[in-house]
């Protein structure tokens, strides 16, 4: 534990905090590039050099370059580290003064249904001109009929994979909550689970099915770019997205096949058990998924053109005073 008496550096206080609360891959990424942008464009490294000031210019640098919420998240993210550093007495008080900028509440971006079908139609040939073919059938069909984040499903190992009970295991060190939860695996992904499953066997051996990683591409890459990667990570499914807007015209990305699945099952009304499968600890967050379509609004609205809307009558007998 660090006394008092030392004027700590964002880097110092980081350290510590990652330390302590062994927080997740993602969030060090972050926290960590909050610290190298603040000493960038600001010249800030301890928080003791955080003025009004140089927080404004560092809203009005990012604002100028990206969008709001942007800089909301790093906000948030510096947040964290001095909020941490207060309460071990790292910093006497809380230097940030700077508000949030609002905000655009703008709808989840989703994905075409019925192109998203396409794609799926097109890895389940031969042929495809993004291979092994299987494999990405496999991840996109997965991504699409979960609901699962990027993270979660890089993070998947088969002991995670219930072909029993039909479920699939998110993980809390996976998951943006840090929770654990199943969701179900439909007829379609069990069957591309199962052929994945049969050609990892037949590539590294039956020990790799017991804790292994489910979806990973470096077992079946013919030439591999670095040989000593071991893993498939978050750029190979990046790379996969490009191939598919260069080949298919057809963009897309994790985030948006999860909106769209949500957006889809969200039409069913269902909302706390929609709430349960995507993970959400606040259903309002769960409700930002539900968007009545164009049809049943123009049907709503239709009842106000159906009706005639009578004068009011006027009693002629009413006196006059």
């Amino acid at each position: 534990m660090f006394d008092s008496s030392p004027n700590y550096s964002f880097r110092e206080i980081f350290d510590n905090y990652v330390r302590l609360h062994r927080a997740s891959a993602a969030m060090q990424r972050q926290l960590d590039l909050v610290i190298r942008l603040m000493a960038e464009d600001i010249a800030v490294t301890h928080p003791s050099q955080l003025n009004t000031d140089k927080q404004v210019t560092w809203r009005d640098m990012v604002l100028n370059r990206a969008k709001s919420v942007t800089w909301n998240n790093y906000r948030r993210h510096v947040q964290v580290l001095l909020r941490y550093a207060v309460t071990k007495k790292l910093i006497a008080a809380n230097p940030w003064e700077v508000s949030s900028e609002p905000v655009e509440d703008i709808a989840p971006k989703t994905v075409n249904i019925d192109r998203l079908n396409d794609i799926i139609a097109s890895l389940s040939r031969d042929g495809s001109r993004i291979e092994p073919h299987w494999f990405w059938l496999a991840v996109l069909r997965t991504l699409f009929m979960t609901g699962i984040r990027r993270r979660q499903l890089i993070g998947l190992t088969w002991e995670d994979v219930d072909f029993t009970e039909s479920q699939i295991v998110l993980r809390s060190k996976t998951s943006k909550t840090r929770r654990e939860w199943s969701v179900p695996m439909m007829p379609a992904v069990a069957e591309d689970l199962r052929t994945l499953r049969a050609k990892t066997r037949a590539a590294v051996g039956e020990e790799y099915l017991r804790d292994g990683q489910v979806f990973n591409l470096t077992l079946f890459l013919r030439r591999r770019r670095n040989p000593k990667l071991k893993q498939m990570n978050e750029w190979h499914l990046a790379n996969f997205f490009r191939a598919l807007k260069t080949h298919h015209g057809f963009k897309a990305s994790p985030h948006k096949v999860r909106h769209t699945f949500a957006t889809q099952l969200a039409k069913t009304g269902r909302i706390k058990t929609l709430q349960r499968i995507l993970g959400h600890r606040d259903v309002r967050t769960t409700f930002c998924y539900v968007h009545p379509d164009m049809d049943e609004m123009r049907d709503l609205m239709g009842n106000l053109s159906a009706k005639r809307v009578r004068p009011p009558v006027v009693d002629a007998t009413v006196s006059r005073e």
